[in-house]
């Protein structure tokens, strides 16, 4: 599994969570790079819970960092967990229960790998800051986990006949030149389209701004794929996309013909 996937899910499970309990992208970064040392004893690591003997990495392309023998259980069983295991969960995340019913694949951006920052070769550290968050700081973490829960989320409602979604996609174009939404039989939705967020530099008229913070999603080529509850017919879908950012399709379900 790419550790990208890991990140992306961290943060679609504490979408409702308080954003102060919520991790930015360096920070993140340091708890799966950093190695086990006197400086980081109170630092949770993930290699505490997923040793390196029986959770290798390697790289894909050079790019993307992938962890080996490890799965997600949408739907786990909880009867063997303590109680109150159970409702600190629901405390800290704002959710009801462990299960993630929504079949959502990792968004992509074809121009950018998702991971830029703290990066590291086995056997040498990465580019961090060792220092603790000041309240200075906590302002940036906030804005990157909120800015990183805002690509691709969506809401999905369905009625006797016909299934209705809903997506996040700030900053993408809607241009249909450069924007699609194509939706198969057995209910798959994917959408492509192109961000032009997310710039290092901005051009005012005269004037040049050099980006600080980079929360926003780098501009380039994505896509975003997720599964409707059941079967559909394509030819009956129709969408709009606002601007507001929000993208909105409707589509016919293909409902079973009942025999007398």
């Amino acid at each position: 599994m790419k550790r990208a996937e890991l990140e992306r899910v961290y943060y679609y499970v504490l979408r409702n969570a308080d954003p102060s309990l919520v991790f930015n992208r360096k920070v993140l970064s340091r708890y799966f790079n950093e190695k086990r040392k006197a400086s980081n004893v109170d630092f949770p690591l993930f290699r505490d819970l997923y040793p390196f003997k029986l959770h290798p990495e390697s790289r894909i392309r050079n790019q993307y960092k992938l962890i080996k023998s490890i799965v997600f259980i949408n739907d786990p069983d909880t009867s063997c967990m303590r109680e109150d295991c159970v409702d600190r969960f629901k405390l800290l995340t704002g959710l009801q229960s462990f299960t993630l019913s929504l079949n959502i694949d990792v968004t992509e951006v074809d121009d950018e790998p998702l991971e830029t920052l703290g990066t590291c070769l086995e056997g040498g550290p990465g580019n961090h800051d060792e220092s603790e968050p000041t309240l200075e700081a906590n302002g940036v973490i906030i804005a990157d986990a909120q800015a990183a829960q805002m690509m691709g989320l969506m809401d999905i409602g369905e009625c006797a006949d016909a299934y209705l979604f809903r997506v996040s996609l700030p900053g993408v174009k809607r241009d249909e030149r450069h924007f699609s939404c194509e939706v198969e039989d057995n209910g798959r939705v994917l959408v492509r389209g192109v961000t032009t967020t997310g710039e290092k530099q901005v051009h005012r008229y005269s004037q040049v701004f050099k980006m600080k913070t980079h929360n926003l999603c780098p501009p380039g080529q994505f896509s975003v794929s997720f599964h409707l509850p059941g079967p559909v017919h394509p030819q009956e879908f129709t969408g709009s996309f606002g601007t507001d950012g929000i993208f909105e399709g409707t589509v016919m379900k293909k409902l079973q013909k009942q025999t007398v």
